[in-house]
């Protein structure tokens, strides 16, 4: 069993990527268990993974809370407590949390320290400036320029740092372990 672990392992998780890296945990056995799609998940402090319809957090007390919503988000603000959303969440330079108030939104943290949030999903440039995609479950990754690129699917930064992005309203895309994007209904480039 061990073994069939192990292989599972070393073929899926050369295909994972940060999109996918609060979607999958492992528990105290080794085991990696993955959240269906708009979801999160989150080891508690008894290293069981816990799963969610939106993202999870763990809270200071090693308690896993998730957003009820597909999509949404979970940050953990400065007194260790976690707040959801129905989009993505980010902590603020002052500690807060700062949820989109759009389904399936973004957020992101500029050089200033404020959380800026859009209708996509969010990135800091090289300067660090927010950008949003201004589609609804769109994507934003930053190239190998420092320059956020969006999508109206998700995006992921190539091995060549070319921001590659799915063809698909809301679709995924992942880097695979050459480093070329593998888009659900075909990779474009970001814009």
């Amino acid at each position: 069993m061990k073994i069939l672990i192990m292989i599972a392992l070393m073929i899926f998780l050369p295909l994972m990527n940060s999109a996918n890296a609060d979607r999958c945990a492992t528990d105290n056995m080794g085991q990696v268990i993955c959240a269906p799609p708009g979801g999160g998940a989150a080891v508690d402090s008894m290293g069981q993974v816990i799963i969610g319809v939106g993202a999870c957090a763990t809270d200071s007390m090693g308690q896993v809370v998730c957003s009820n919503s597909p999509g949404g988000g979970a940050a953990v603000d400065s007194m260790g407590q976690v707040v959801t959303g129905v989009g993505a969440c980010a902590t603020d330079g002052m500690g807060q949390v700062v949820c989109s108030n759009s389904p399936g939104g973004g957020a992101a943290v500029d050089s200033m320290g404020q959380v800026v949030t859009g209708v996509g999903a969010c990135a800091t440039d090289g300067m660090g400036q927010v950008v949003c995609s201004n589609s609804p479950g769109g994507g934003a990754a930053v190239d190998s320029m420092g320059q956020v690129l969006t999508g109206i699917g998700a995006c992921a930064t190539d091995g060549m740092g070319w921001v590659m992005c799915s063809s698909l309203p809301g679709g995924s895309t992942v880097i695979d372990s050459m480093g070329h994007a593998v888009c659900s209904g075909g990779c474009v480039a970001g814009q």
